[in-house]
């Protein structure tokens, strides 16, 4: 699954992701790449409590691909290709 997004404005927030393996509306998987925060990161809902699992540091362009491949229990994510 893959997305492209631009972050246009905000404050708080300017960031874009994917939604996964959604069970319902408590449990699943989300990886998010945040423009202000210059970070990429996986997280997973587990029952409405949210843990990261893991994080990167990136560099704000102008134009995001974020990519997503999940497999069994095997999860890759892309920005921009990396």
């Amino acid at each position: 699954m893959s997305v492209n997004f631009k972050p246009l404005s905000g404050q708080v927030d300017a960031s874009g992701g994917i939604t996964f393996r959604a069970k319902n509306a408590g449990n699943y998987y989300i990886v998010r790449a945040n423009a202000l925060e210059n970070n990429f990161n996986l997280y997973v809902f587990d029952n409405w409590r949210r843990q990261l699992l893991t994080s990167a540091t990136v560099t704000r362009p102008e134009l995001h691909q974020l990519r997503v491949v999940a497999k069994g229990s095997h999860i890759q994510a892309y920005l921009n290709g990396e």
